[in-house]
């Protein structure tokens, strides 16, 4: 069968209509550099290439990191769009002679419409460590997907953003500008006119990166840019959540109420700053212990101190690395952060008592914690590259890009929680098949969670009547 010829990538149908189709740095981008403008090449021909002849011009932007616009309106370096022409060179596939002939062609066709050379890039096959990946630039440390042969002219160090004004383009470094917020340029430039650069080098309106992604993936690379805290803090969890025992964390508020109310000489055990806590991360995706909350914030001065002040901590809070809790934890309301396993011993019992008034056999096969709970309320302890519980977590959505593919883990993250698998598909399934976690929307309602298992029970009715258990 003749491969079909085309592009995943697709150029429009007459780039030299298209005065921004190729944009040609007018500076080299380099460690160094803090700015980079750009021209189209239109320009360019007429001004600095106005006396060389069509392959001297070739040549010469061979040697630069141009950028072509695709039609989303994406801009790419040439080496990705040799990538993404089809077939493709990423991935586990090894083209045959014929697939990489109809890629070249498919390729060489695309650049002799833009007035580009045929100039062709080796696939990228080398996997990275995590040190590998990090890269120093004029902006300060950023990632990269890939390790290239010539990484300047394949964008590794051309700035973060690229900002078009009045017909003009420039690429600027983030620490550079004079805000922390990428809807703060795009109220002042326009949000079409605003685009930043990601791992894989290529330019994007935060809307197109932000397409099919949880939350605003844009905005927060913004803030990953820039060093400054990504808040995002969600109204129906506490900022702080003190451990009573490692199936139950409570907010600051119903921690001091059982103290206050025992009237005991420990008071509010005289110390907070010996108690485990959980604080919600900046982002909002996650559950963070004191040195994960450290790490988050560690770019704001004075966000920690901020952060623990408003807990009722002292300045120099440092808990213990605490991997002796539960791998799965619930937001069962504002207050309560209960552990999946006590969750689910709730929802069996509950069943059983229904089905004894019943006289019927209790079904608690089809019991899963997602049917109570949507995935940002169910929070799973993040694993190391070495295997090893991080005491951080994350809301379950985030947990399943983070941790997606590390099939080696799947048993051991849930093999100690008694909760049931459930019937899910793919990856997700087998990664999180220890757990009853399903991938179908979860239903918010909680009227099924009353008081009566000897877990949450505990905590709700003592929270009632400003009391918690303790452990």
């Amino acid at each position: 069968m003749p491969i079909e010829k085309k592009a995943r990538t697709e150029a429009p149908k007459d780039p030299r209509n298209h005065d921004d189709a190729v944009l040609v740095p007018l500076n080299k981008p380099t460690a160094q550099s803090t700015v980079v403008n750009y021209a189209t090449l239109k320009d360019y021909k007429a001004d600095q290439g106005k006396n060389m002849t069509p392959d001297q011009l070739k040549k010469d932007l061979d040697n630069k990191a141009i950028l072509i616009k695709t039609n989303s309106g994406t801009f790419l370096h040439k080496n990705q769009i040799y990538a993404s022409t089809f077939p493709s060179s990423y991935g586990p596939k090894v083209l045959t002679d014929a697939e990489k002939e109809v890629k070249n062609a498919s390729f060489s066709e695309r650049m002799e419409a833009l007035g580009l050379s045929k100039r062709t890039f080796s696939a990228q096959h080398e996997k990275l460590s995590t040190d590998e990946k990090k890269l120093a630039t004029a902006g300060g440390e950023r990632t990269r997907n890939n390790r290239n042969t010539d990484p300047v002219v394949t964008g590794e160090y051309s700035p973060d953003l690229l900002i078009r004004k009045d017909g003009k383009y420039q690429g600027v470094w983030a620490t550079n500008t004079a805000v922390t917020s990428l809807s703060q340029l795009q109220k002042e430039y326009g949000k079409d006119n605003v685009m930043i650069k990601n791992a894989g080098n290529s330019y994007m309106t935060a809307e197109t990166l932000n397409r099919n992604k949880d939350g605003n993936v844009a905005e927060r690379l913004m803030q990953k840019y820039t060093g400054a805290v990504a808040s995002e803090e969600r109204k129906d969890m506490a900022k702080a959540y003190f451990k009573v025992n490692k199936d139950l964390y409570v907010s600051r508020e119903s921690y001091e109420a059982r103290f206050a109310k025992e009237g005991t000489s420990q008071g509010l055990k005289e110390d907070l700053n010996k108690v485990d806590v959980l604080f919600q991360s900046p982002s909002g995706h996650g559950l963070l212990n004191a040195k994960g909350l450290a790490l988050a914030v560690s770019k704001t001065p004075g966000a920690k101190e901020k952060i623990f002040a408003e807990a009722g901590l002292s300045p120099d809070y440092a808990a213990k690395r605490d991997v002796t809790n539960r791998k799965v934890m619930v937001r069962v309301d504002k207050d309560i952060v209960a552990s999946g396993k006590s969750v689910m011993d709730n929802m069996e019992y509950l069943e059983t008592t229904r089905a004894n008034q019943e006289r019927r056999t209790p079904d608690l096969s089809k019991l899963s914690l997602s049917a109570e709970y949507s995935s940002k309320d169910i929070f799973i302890q993040n694993i190391s590259k070495k295997g090893e519980l991080t005491g951080n977590y994350a809301h379950k959505t985030r947990w399943e890009e983070t941790h997606k593919g590390r099939d080696d883990l799947i048993n051991d993250t849930m093999k100690d929680e008694r909760i049931k698998p459930s019937a899910m598909k793919g990856d997700i399934a087998k990664l999180l098949g220890g757990m009853a976690i399903d991938t179908q929307k979860a239903s918010t309602s909680r009227a099924a969670l009353t008081p009566q298992s000897p877990a949450l029970s505990d905590a709700r009715s003592d929270r009632s009547s400003n009391d918690i258990v303790r452990g």
